[in-house]
């Protein structure tokens, strides 16, 4: 993905603090790296976040995840990127980097890790602001600029292009967010913004019992 910034640089303003917001500390932010893990590195964030210990180092065991697959070509088993996802009756083998919501959960399922989430179109932001109250942080997801046309009518899954980010912030000025293509700054973005790219989906990790 595109770094963050370059696409969002008239719309962002930098924020040091803000009252009440969600602190995320440095070391526990998160880098996105190639192909694209953003969903995966926000989850690590809110895990560290929480000192939920099977979500440590959630990127790297990823990243490692692997299945064997035959290459015909050169008649031998070969490791491949692509893991088998199963949630519900969604059950694809898909690449290992993007986050999909069933890629998620059947992930989170598998770690014994509850969580709570809001489905695609379904713009209602009082999950987030449950999640700013009660110092939790979410996961949102915004769509790709480059590609808004792919979002012109409501698709029954959620489209690849997708970028996922931590809000730690949504007052009446705006919402402050953290992107995993740049940790080391917080962005805050106006409502009628944030409002436009954003695609419905929040996902929240509560503090384990």
């Amino acid at each position: 993905m595109r770094k963050f910034l370059a696409s969002c640089l008239l719309c962002l303003l930098f924020v040091n603090s803000v009252f009440s917001q969600v602190v995320i500390k440095n070391k526990d932010r998160v880098p996105n790296r190639p192909p694209g893990y953003c969903a995966w590195c926000c989850l690590e964030m809110l895990g560290r976040h929480h000192r939920v210990k099977t979500l440590e180092n959630l990127v790297d065991k990823r990243e490692k995840e692997f299945s064997w697959q035959w290459d015909k070509e050169n008649n031998k088993w070969h490791k491949s990127p692509l893991v088998f996802t199963e949630h519900g009756q969604y059950r694809k083998w898909e690449h290992r980097s993007p986050g999909g919501h069933e890629a998620i959960a059947s992930k989170l399922n598998s770690l014994k890790i509850k969580y709570y989430y809001q489905e695609y179109y379904n713009y209602d932001k009082a999950l987030i602001a449950y999640a700013i109250r009660n110092d939790l942080a979410c996961m949102a997801v915004l769509k790709d600029w480059d590609a808004e046309e792919e979002w012109s009518e409501p698709l029954v899954r959620a489209p690849p292009p997708s970028h996922a980010v931590v809000v730690i912030d949504y007052n009446e000025k705006g919402v402050t967010f953290i992107d995993p293509n740049d940790i080391e700054n917080d962005y805050f973005v106006e409502h009628d913004w944030f409002n436009y790219y954003f695609v419905g989906y929040i996902l929240i990790i509560p503090k384990q019992e």
